[in-house]
């Protein structure tokens, strides 16, 4: 029996350490498009399960942000959000997480 690491380890950990989730997302989309490991779908299903744990963080943080600070992580989920849509799309049996990720793209243009 194999063991997962929950997607909210990193991001948690991040957060008390005192690192922004922008900085998180900026190292977590820069792996995603250099290492071709991230792109198989287990892994590519983590990122996208860390990637809507950060988002929804987000959504019920923003208040406690300031505007720059809230600016600058909106621009990182969306972009990240563009670089798994491109990805999840190209791949077969993955159609699911696209409907997601477009529901949280919508949610965060609003912020």
């Amino acid at each position: 029996m194999s063991e997962q690491i929950a997607a909210s380890w990193l991001p948690m950990i991040c957060k008390d350490s005192g690192i922004s989730l922008a900085a998180l997302l900026h190292h977590i989309q820069a792996e995603f498009r250099q290492d071709p490991f991230w792109r198989s779908p287990r892994q590519l299903q983590y990122i996208i399960n860390m990637a809507k744990f950060i988002f929804k963080d987000f959504m019920n943080d923003q208040n406690k942000m300031n505007h720059s600070d809230r600016s600058v992580l909106k621009e990182k989920c969306l972009s990240l959000i563009s670089a798994l849509q491109l990805n999840v799309e190209e791949m077969h049996g993955i159609s699911s997480p696209v409907s997601a990720l477009k529901m949280y793209e919508e949610e965060l243009k609003f912020i």
